[in-house]
């Protein structure tokens, strides 16, 4: 665990993530910087939610500004 420069661990913010995925969110990395969650580097916590055996998808979409993102969810599969 390390404590981020915003004041939340990272396993605090896997917690979070991996409630809203379970619970039918999805999530880009944009929406992962506001609250609750205050993660700059979603990325990262995904990889450690893969690395705990969660299924996790992502797709790249454009979003208003232009700019393509990817957006995570749960697998279907």
């Amino acid at each position: 665990m390390n404590i981020n420069e915003n004041g939340v661990s990272s396993t605090t913010q896997c917690a979070l993530i991996k409630r809203h995925l379970l619970a039918g969110g999805s999530l880009t990395p944009l929406e992962a910087e506001q609250a609750p969650f205050r993660c700059m580097r979603l990325g990262a916590r995904i990889y450690d939610l893969k690395q705990d055996g969660l299924k996790i998808d992502g797709q790249m979409i454009k979003v208003p500004s232009g700019k393509r993102v990817k957006r995570y969810k749960l697998s279907q599969s």
